[in-house]
């Protein structure tokens, strides 16, 4: 069964995806890491993980699942799974790890500069020059 946020989120209808493997309705195309993950579910384990899933018009969104199997009589019957977007928190991963990145190679740079003899040349033939300190 799916509800109205399963709905808005992978734009597929109740009656569209009850009966549907979410793994075939929603994963990546020849990704073995939603069938691990199903497999962990289906053997009693308790899952969390960040991933990227596929929306019905194809497109991609980074989502957050929690997922738990559920046992009648010690058989396992299906699970519960909870999706939470985070494709916005993921972007914002991206933007700081870039934004570090260049911090960084800022940071080298004037390394390089402040540590090589006056008068000596980059391995490109340039010449150092002292820099202004930069406040990262």
């Amino acid at each position: 069964l799916s509800n109205s946020a399963f709905e808005r989120l992978f734009q597929y209808s109740s009656a569209e995806a009850i009966g549907r493997d979410p793994d075939d309705l929603i994963g990546i195309p020849n990704s073995p890491e939603a069938a691990d993950f199903s497999r962990q579910v289906m053997s009693g384990k308790s899952v969390h993980f960040t991933t990227i899933r596929r929306r019905k018009d194809g497109s991609r969104i980074h989502v957050e699942v929690h997922a738990t199997p559920l046992f009648s009589g010690g058989t396992f019957i299906g699970c519960v799974g909870t999706y939470q977007d985070s494709t916005e928190r993921a972007q914002l991963a991206r933007e700081l790890q870039d934004d570090i990145r260049q911090r960084l190679a800022l940071v080298a740079v004037q390394l390089a500069a402040q540590t090589a003899p006056r008068g000596s040349t980059s391995p490109q033939g340039g010449a150092y020059a002292p820099m202004a300190r930069i406040k990262i």
